[in-house]
C-alpha cells in the first residue's frame, strides 16, 4: 500500500521528524509537496474546480487541495487504497502491520481513520467483528470524528470525495468533507488509534508550530484565553455549572445509546 505524507517542501524540521518516525518501524513512504498559495490556480485547474467559492484562508485551501491531489492519484493510478498522513504525526505500536499492505482492510471500510483527534467518539452500538492484527479493532463511526492527520482511503471513496467537491463547488475544511459532509461514506475508526498529531499528543503545546493552525483559529474567532483568578463565589458558580453540564452529558449519551450510538474513549497506542 502506498503511503504519502503531505509536507511543505521547505518544512525541514517536520520532514526530519517524519523520516525518523517511519524509519523506526521500517515503514516506507513518499513525501507529497503540499500545495501553497503560489500554486493554487494551477492545482484548481488540474482538479477541475473552476468557479468554486470558499471562505477559507489560502493556506487552508492549499491543505484541502493537497489531500484532493492524493485522492486523484488513487483514481488515476488505479490504486486499491492509499494511506495519507500529515507531517506532524507519531506512529503507534507495530504500525507496519497495518501499513505494509491492505489485505487486512475489510471491503466494508470506505475509510479507515488511523488517528485520534477527540477524547471520546460515537461508534455503532452493534459492531461487526473483523479479524484485525495487533489486538486492535475497527469500529463504525456514527458521529463526526474530525482530523485528517492519518487515514486510509479506498479508490471508490476517493472518487466519491472528488465528485462531491466538484459538484458542490464550495471548498470547506478537508476533514469536514471526509468525515461529515460527503454522503454514502462508511468511515471506520481503528482502535486504539495508530497515529496522533503532535498538537493533540502534547495538548496544544506543539513542537511544530503551524501557520495553518493560526489562520484556522482566526477564522473560527478563537483566541488564547488568559487565566484569571476567580473569587470564591465565582468558583462555586463555576463548579455548579460543571456539575449541571456533566448531568446533561450523561442524559445526552443515554439518549444516543437508545439510538444505537455508543460513546467510547479512544486512546493512542
Amino acid at each position: 500500500m502506498k503511503k504519502m505524507v503531505i509536507s511543505l517542501s521547505t518544512a525541514k524540521e517536520r520532514r526530519e521528524h517524519i523520516i525518523r518516525e517511519f524509519a523506526q518501524q521500517d515503514v516506507d513512504f513518499e513525501f507529497f509537496n503540499a500545495i501553497t498559495p503560489v500554486s493554487l490556480d494551477l492545482t484548481i485547474s488540474q482538479l477541475g474546480l473552476e468557479g468554486y467559492y470558499s471562505t477559507l484562508h489560502q493556506n487552508e485551501i492549499g491543505c484541502l487541495l493537497s489531500h484532493m491531489m492524493l485522492w486523484k492519484k488513487v483514481v488515476d493510478e488505479k490504486l486499491n487504497y492509499i494511506a495519507i498522513f500529515e507531517d506532524d504525526i507519531y506512529l503507534g505500536e507495530k504500525a507496519k502491520d497495518f501499513l505494509a499492505d491492505e489485505s487486512w482492510i475489510p471491503k466494508e471500510c470506505s475509510i479507515v481513520k488511523l488517528e485520534v483527534f477527540y477524547k471520546q467518539i460515537g461508534i455503532a452500538l452493534q459492531q461487526k467483528q473483523f479479524s484485525i492484527p495487533n489486538a486492535r479493532q475497527l469500529c463504525l463511526l456514527k458521529e463526526v470524528h474530525m482530523g485528517c492527520g492519518g487515514y486510509i482511503i479506498s479508490n471508490e471513496t476517493a472518487q466519491k470525495l472528488l465528485n462531491f467537491v466538484r459538484t458542490s463547488k464550495v471548498l470547506i475544511p478537508v476533514d469536514h468533507i471526509v468525515f461529515r459532509d460527503c454522503p454514502d461514506v462508511n468511515a471506520y475508526q481503528l482502535m486504539p488509534a495508530l497515529c496522533i498529531q503532535d498538537m493533540i499528543l502534547r495538548k496544544g503545546k506543539t513542537h511544530f508550530p503551524s501557520a495553518l493552525e493560526d489562520v484556522r483559529n482566526i477564522r473560527k474567532g478563537q483566541v488564547v484565553k488568559k487565566k484569571i483568578k476567580l473569587k470564591f463565589s465565582q468558583k462555586v458558580k463555576k463548579e455548579g455549572v460543571r456539575i449541571l453540564n456533566r448531568i446533561q452529558k450523561i442524559l445526552v449519551n443515554f439518549a444516543k445509546y437508545r439510538q444505537g450510538i455508543k460513546i467510547v474513549k479512544i486512546k493512542f497506542r
